[in-house]
């Protein structure tokens, strides 16, 4: 407490640079470290030194030790967010001020009064992202990463989201071209999480299916590619309006399905790429045009082939019986009669005749088929169909 700030700038950083050597923090230290952190930086609001190494004190910490102080953790944040303001027009301390907020609330559940004082930092890195007109990557995507964070444990936002999520579309769309993408990633992950946690309007929700599906075009990395299937399958769970969204996209579906033929050592890709397709193809509404159009691309046959690859993967097995079965609702019929669907589902289900998940899924798929033609129930029934159900 009575220390000059020199000298508690130089403890700090020396405890910085230790812990780059230290493979497991501890509890006790890491509690000891944040609350010492947490005092220099009150104590010394206006020295810059000594608030961007106390920042990047909690984000080291917190990323690798998540213990929570209930007592203290409002004040950390506050603190944090007073710093972020104070400094947003420094890059570093800004960057440090948000990769502490980030860490600090990544899978963690807070009080009422903690979940306020979060508010008020989306405000405050809201605030940045307006100042520093996106000529900072390193910065953007701290700022993008906070604001993922909390929508995904639900923050309520005090300011338009429609603004931010503008604003963060903005940014995508000017970061097309080049290799930014990770900063894609985070952009378009915080702005989902944002539009999915505050229940926002679907006219956004359009406008972001067509940021993803531009950039889907444009970077052939599997990384993204996950985050990006996997927002859309958000999307296409959202209900009705949603589905109709994504249907109505004039090039979606034959990108998601163009996508199959480029990961096929990725069972959970393939997996949720079944499930976007198993949500728009299985609404009722839906023209069946759509599933013509999955098997003319080559869906139904990529999904079998899967089936085959992915034989132990009972997730996926689930997710392409549940795809197969919205698809062959309302399929050409030609189209299914030479894909050999029948003895691929039921053989993939004799592999597996003690796992109920899969004889469900498996079921509902030869129900779909046998639904369309006697000519394909007299083949289920030949291949011992009746008898591996019953």
């Amino acid at each position: 407490d009575s220390a000059d700030k020199e000298s508690v700038f130089q403890w700090l950083m020396n405890e910085f640079q230790a812990l780059a050597e230290i493979d497991d923090i501890g509890v006790s230290r890491s509690v000891r470290l944040r609350s010492n952190a947490l005092r220099a930086m009150k104590k010394f609001p206006n020295d810059a030194n000594i608030q961007e190494v106390g920042c990047m004190i909690f984000a080291h910490v917190c990323q690798f030790n998540r213990v929570q102080k209930p007592d203290q953790l409002e004040d950390e944040i506050n603190t944090i967010t007073e710093c972020l303001q104070r400094y947003q027009s420094t890059n570093t301390i800004a960057i440090s001020a948000c990769s502490a907020l980030k860490n600090l609330c990544i899978d963690s559940k807070f009080s009422k009064s903690v979940s306020t004082a979060l508010s008020i930092s989306a405000t405050k890195v809201f605030n940045t992202l307006q100042a520093i007109h996106g000529n900072s990557v390193p910065l953007l995507m701290e700022c993008a990463g906070v604001l993922w964070a909390l929508g995904n444990i639900g923050v309520q936002f005090s300011f338009e989201t429609e603004k931010i999520t503008a604003l963060l579309m903005k940014f995508a769309t000017g970061y097309l071209k080049g290799s930014h993408h990770a900063l894609q990633k985070l952009l378009i992950g915080a702005i989902w999480s944002i539009l999915h946690s505050q229940d926002s309007d679907l006219d956004q929700t359009g406008d972001l299916v067509d940021l993803v599906v531009n950039v889907m075009t444009g970077i052939d990395e599997e990384e993204f590619f996950e985050v990006a299937i996997n927002f859309l399958f958000d999307i296409s769970r959202q209900g009705y309006k949603s589905i109709l969204v994504l249907a109505e996209h004039e090039s979606l579906i034959e990108i998601v399905v163009g996508n199959m033929f480029k990961y096929p050592e990725s069972s959970s890709i393939q997996g949720t790429i079944c499930n976007v397709i198993s949500n728009i193809a299985s609404n009722s509404a839906m023209d069946n045009g759509i599933r013509a159009e999955i098997c003319s691309l080559g869906g139904v046959n990529q999904m079998l082939l899967y089936l085959e690859n992915f034989l132990d993967d009972r997730l996926f097995i689930g997710r392409a019986f549940a795809s197969l079965s919205a698809i062959m609702s309302g399929a050409d019929v030609q189209v299914l009669h030479g894909n050999g669907a029948i003895s691929c589902i039921m053989s993939v289900m004799s592999s597996h005749t003690d796992d109920v998940y899969v004889q469900i899924k498996g079921t509902a798929a030869l129900w779909y088929l046998a639904a369309r033609e006697d000519d394909f129930k007299h083949k289920i029934v030949q291949n011992g169909g009746a008898k591996l159900i019953t």
